[in-house]
């Protein structure tokens, strides 16, 4: 006479689908499922900063950056939208922060030589204008060439405010 079954083992609880297999290949997938978050935040912030959103964009660009540290693209449209709204010193912040990820950002080193001018540091802007330029002349694509063309117009007028025709 069979007897019948009074105990059955639990089902395994279902695997969760937003956590990642624990192999070698984890922390990449974290790092994959941050960056996507982060370009996110940082592509919805470049559309608000578009249609004058500032606050709104701000916001985003920094949970950008809060998701990924090294986002330099994130620091530098942050400091876009600091400056658009009035505060230079944050945005020379942000400007500097992106080139302390990436020392050679043409991006940034021109935003900060146009902060330093409208500061009216004039040889801190000739500098980062110069280093935009040198950079942008190596990698042509880094931004274009209509940036390159301001760069160098600021730095001329620079030039021509400090005499120093020369150059």
């Amino acid at each position: 006479c069979a007897l019948p079954i009074l105990f059955t083992a639990p089902a395994s609880p279902p695997a969760q689908a937003s956590t990642p297999p624990l192999t070698s290949d984890a922390p990449a997938a974290i790092a994959r499922t941050t960056s996507a978050t982060a370009r996110e935040r940082y592509e919805r912030g470049v559309d608000l900063a578009k249609n004058d959103g500032l606050e709104a964009a701000i916001a985003d660009f920094s949970e950008a950056i809060r998701l990924d540290p090294k986002f330099t693209d994130a620091y530098v449209q942050r400091g876009q939208a600091m400056f658009k709204n009035g505060n230079v010193e944050r945005a020379v912040t942000d400007f500097t922060q992106a080139l302390h990820v990436d020392p050679r950002n043409v991006a940034a080193f021109k935003a900060r030589g146009m902060a330093m001018l409208y500061k009216g540091d004039d040889d801190s802007a000739i500098i980062d204008l110069t280093k935009a330029i040198q950079y942008a002349e190596i990698d042509p694509t880094s931004i274009p060439p209509v940036e390159v063309f301001y760069a160098r117009r600021s730095r001329a007028t620079l030039y021509d405010r400090k005499q120093l025709y020369d150059r």
